[in-house]
């Protein structure tokens, strides 16, 4: 499959996620889960960007993140290579920990940035490990603290909600009670057939079908479900094309980032 050219976002605000390879649990102690946390927090500090969130799961991590002086590329990296260095040396290996790149997704709308953030918090919940007040290893109980409430990164949140401290946090914890089907980046790659579903869905929503994705004035409808499949899954250019019922050239230019005719 082409690698996919990141996307700039125009706000600075990125949802990251970040797996062990293979797949492979990665963070396997409490001990390692606090070295992740405290790595994050130095190398996102030396670039001045800002943590809006954050959740360290076995295997994976979720970052919610607005961009810094360095590209946030390079801040993953620092982050990913200062892991590294103390997971081999502490297990006596070498050889990549994290699988491939970061998978990022840009946060374009205070709505989005709100909703990525509950998604990035319900991980654990997501996974049946815990609930939301007892997972360590997550921002969210920072949100809880009214002492926090005026830290870089949960200001800015919490604001969106109210300029009072105790309502904004009040309506935080209700905002993350919603039971709601939200589409982001995580580790679990779609199947086929689930790709399938979510392509049809988001087709109904548009109100098309996918012949007319063909149509010139659907082409960023088909550029936006192409990218979507490709962020969320494995599947292949073939796969794809099959599954949107579209010529394979056509996905095989919006994969590799061609500029649409």
């Amino acid at each position: 499959m082409p690698r996919i050219a990141r996307v700039k976002s125009e706000t600075a605000f990125y949802h990251i996620m970040l797996r062990g390879n293979n797949r492979h649990k990665i963070f396997n102690s409490i001990e390692d889960k606090d070295k992740i946390t405290e790595i994050i927090h130095n190398k996102i500090g030396v670039d001045e960007a800002v943590l809006h969130a954050f959740c360290i799961m076995d295997n994976h991590l979720h970052l919610i993140v607005r961009e810094g002086i360095a590209p946030i590329s390079q801040t993953m990296k620092r982050i990913g290579t200062s892991y590294a260095s103390y997971y081999n040396k502490k297990y006596d290996r070498i050889g990549h920990v994290f699988q491939d790149r970061y998978k990022s997704e840009v946060i374009e709308n205070e709505k989005r940035l709100l909703a990525a953030v509950r998604y990035v918090h319900r991980n654990p919940v997501k996974a049946g490990i815990s609930d939301l007040n007892s997972y360590k290893w997550s921002s969210y109980k920072n949100y809880l603290n009214v002492n926090c409430a005026n830290k870089p990164g949960i200001k800015e949140i919490l604001q969106l909600s109210s300029n009072e401290p105790e309502n904004a946090i009040k309506a935080f914890i209700e905002f993350h009670k919603e039971k709601t089907e939200e589409y982001f980046i995580d580790v679990k790659e779609l199947s086929p057939e689930e790709a399938r579903i979510m392509a049809d869905n988001y087709l109904k929503e548009a109100g098309i079908n996918k012949c007319k994705l063909k149509n010139k004035e659907n082409r960023p409808l088909l550029e936006d479900l192409v990218l979507e499949l490709t962020k969320k899954s494995d599947l292949s250019l073939r796969e794809i094309a099959a599954i949107l019922e579209q010529n394979r050239e056509a996905v095989r230019k919006i994969m590799s980032k061609e500029p649409s005719l």
